[in-house]
């Protein structure tokens, strides 16, 4: 029976799309991608599917998988549905993401502008949507050397999100934190640090002090410090991070790997080499442990650690 066979087929897909959600949650990010596999070849038209792949592969550093998988469903979208779908959106702002993580912000902006005009089309100027396509357009702009485009589509994103929000919105948190890497950009430290504290301020008031959206907030302020040449005020804020991940998730997570990065790259910056050291070596067992030795992110730390110990010989 054809019919009883494809149901069967449909719940086995939900049934490893389900299991894949648990190994994300378990940190278990290969095995989760092994799950949205089994899941995208039981039911290879599901869009929804292959998305969620193509966020697995992304996050384990396979971008160009990710990029496939994206493609495939905006195209088994466009099909359905036509070209100018909310769900295409979704998928050009998702393949704008990883050619940016892949540093192509070109092409990101490309999507993302294509992901903004289906926006606006299907639901007006003043959209949460939107916002979030200005503010990764921004992102590009910031990475293709141009803060002031980055500024300017910074602050539409704001308007947007004060108009249907309010002020005190974890989104507008979101906007004043991009407002601040441009300023940051344009070499103004002093601007970036007071929109850094804005965001800080909206997301503690929404929600506490135990959040990553905090720890995030308080990474930005140590890189600011930095940049402002104060070194042992950017260990404070990372520290907090790190408190803050700790408590959130357990000392396995890839955000914790990153609080002790910037620790360790702080360290360094003083000229304590062991510090440093100590620090980047947690970075890099975390992050093998969550993503495998191929990421990028483990190349990059035994680069670093080698860097380091040729400097204590030295």
């Amino acid at each position: 029976n054809m019919q009883a066979a494809d149901k069967g087929k449909e719940a086995a897909a939900e049934d490893a799309f389900e299991l894949a959600g648990v190994r994300e949650l378990r940190l278990d990010y290969r095995g989760a991608r092994d799950c949205y596999e089994q899941a995208t070849r039981l039911e290879p038209q599901s869009g929804a599917y292959l998305n969620k792949l193509g966020v697995s592969w992304a996050s384990l550093g396979d971008l160009k998988m990710a990029i496939g998988c994206y493609t495939r469903a905006l195209d088994i979208d466009i099909a359905a549905h036509g070209a100018g779908h909310r769900n295409a959106a979704a998928y050009y702002n998702n393949i704008g993401a990883a050619w940016a993580s892949l540093g192509n912000p070109k092409k990101a902006i490309e999507c993302f502008t294509k992901a903004l005009e289906i926006d606006i089309a299907a639901d007006g100027n003043k959209n949460p949507n939107a916002a979030i396509r200005y503010n990764n357009m921004g992102l590009s702009w910031n990475a293709l050397g141009d803060p002031e485009k980055a500024l300017d589509c910074f602050t539409k994103a704001l308007d947007i999100d004060l108009a249907v929000h309010g002020a005190g919105h974890p989104d507008v948190a979101v906007d004043y934190n991009n407002i601040g890497g441009a300023w940051e950009a344009l070499d103004d430290s002093g601007k970036a640090m007071d929109c850094y504290i804005k965001a800080l301020d909206i997301d503690l008031a929404a929600y506490g002090a135990r959040h990553p959206k905090v720890a995030l907030r308080y990474n930005n302020i140590g890189f600011t410090w930095n940049a402002l040449g104060d070194a042992h005020k950017a260990i404070e804020c990372f520290a907090k991070a790190l408190d803050v991940d700790l408590a959130v998730y357990g000392a396995r997570h890839p955000d914790v790997a990153i609080d002790c990065n910037n620790i360790g790259a702080a360290w360094h910056v003083l000229g304590d080499l062991k510090k440093a050291a100590d620090y980047y070596a947690k970075a890099l067992d975390i992050f093998e442990k969550a993503y495998g030795a191929g990421h990028p992110h483990v190349g990059n730390l035994r680069a670093k650690l080698e860097k380091l110990s040729k400097e204590r010989v030295a």
